[in-house]
């Protein structure tokens, strides 16, 4: 009698100490023909069963810098940028894993032969779930940040498309269009004329070529980063 009561006593500051949380386990009461209670993570066919609800500890991880490198618990993460600019497409893409990761370790049955190496097991995971949803909410905020940044770019490069046009209108009327251009020979005078429009537009062809390999490369940023 004695004996069953220090167990039963045992069994309920087990159940005190272990602080709340929404992730649980089920433990199962049952009594065998003899009349003796038994407790286990799976229920007892034929016996006569009551749950018992044990709750496994609260996880919350917050990031944290340890010699320059960021981590959630045992979670390293990077900002993924390149020349100082973020690729919002790889930092989207690193939530999406680590997503999935949750998503697969949540789904994962939890088993123990007795109630702490069940308790033990659920917190593990517990861990593991708070360290990856740390570092989704890291990279989330790195996302934040995403349309404003897609907004600059865009207004550069309107900016870009509308220095073109004007170099062009100023171009056209300094140096007109290309003289002879229907012709295949052309006589000493008429080259003379070709080189002074060549001239001419030579300028406005420099600024041109810097414009638009600029324009191209923020478009690429906006197909690549975004």
């Amino acid at each position: 009698m004695k004996t069953k009561f220090i167990k039963y006593l045992a069994l309920i500051f087990i159940l005190i100490n272990v602080s709340t949380s929404s992730f649980s386990g089920k433990i199962y009461r049952w009594v065998d023909e003899s009349g003796k209670v038994h407790y286990s993570d799976k229920p007892h066919k034929g016996a006569v069963e009551k749950k018992v609800k044990v709750n496994s500890r609260s996880f919350r991880t917050s990031a944290t810098v340890s010699n320059g490198v960021s981590k959630c618990g045992t979670i390293k993460l990077r900002k993924y940028e390149y020349n100082g600019q973020t690729s919002y497409r790889e930092v989207r893409r690193r939530i999406s894993r680590l997503q999935e990761e949750v998503k697969r370790e949540s789904s994962k049955n939890v088993y123990g032969n007795n109630v702490d190496e069940k308790i033990k097991r659920i917190n593990n995971r517990k861990a593991i779930l708070a360290d990856h949803r740390c570092a989704i909410n890291w990279y989330q905020k790195i996302m934040s940040h995403r349309d404003v940044d897609l907004k600059k770019v865009n207004h550069k490069v309107n900016e870009i498309n509308q220095k073109l046009i004007e170099i062009n209108v100023k171009e056209f009327a300094l140096c007109g269009n290309r003289p002879f251009k229907s012709k295949s020979v052309i006589n000493g005078d008429e080259y003379k004329i070709l080189r002074n429009w060549e001239r001419c537009q030579k300028e406005f062809k420099s600024k041109k070529f810097r414009l638009e390999n600029l324009r191209k490369h923020l478009k690429k940023k906006i197909k690549n980063d975004f």
